[in-house]
């Protein structure tokens, strides 16, 4: 999680650096991509941030460290697209 945490992190201070650039010499079609690859990367890692906190949480919980999993199911849960994984895995362990 760490990893994909401070990718994101480098990646959301070089789109706000990119954004903020005013240096006319910089082509502007240069800069929407490189502001377009920058949200991407950061999509990207933070999905795999999520989802490595949802596979954290399903192996404690499969462990029975049910409290190691709920906090790492609260992380995963800030993604949309793992709703469905968490809602099942919270009936299973309990606690929502």
């Amino acid at each position: 999680m760490r990893c994909y945490d401070t990718a994101a992190t480098l990646s959301e201070l070089a789109l706000q650096s990119m954004e903020a650039n005013t240096n006319p010499q910089i082509d502007p079609d240069f800069k929407a991509r490189q502001i377009e690859g920058f949200r991407a990367a950061i999509k990207a890692d933070r999905s795999q941030y999520h989802a490595a906190a949802f596979n954290a949480a399903n192996n404690f919980a499969r462990s029975g460290n049910v409290d190691k999993a709920r906090p790492l199911l609260d992380i995963a849960a800030k993604d949309p697209a793992l709703d469905k994984a968490v809602t099942e895995l919270r009936k299973i362990i309990g606690g929502g």
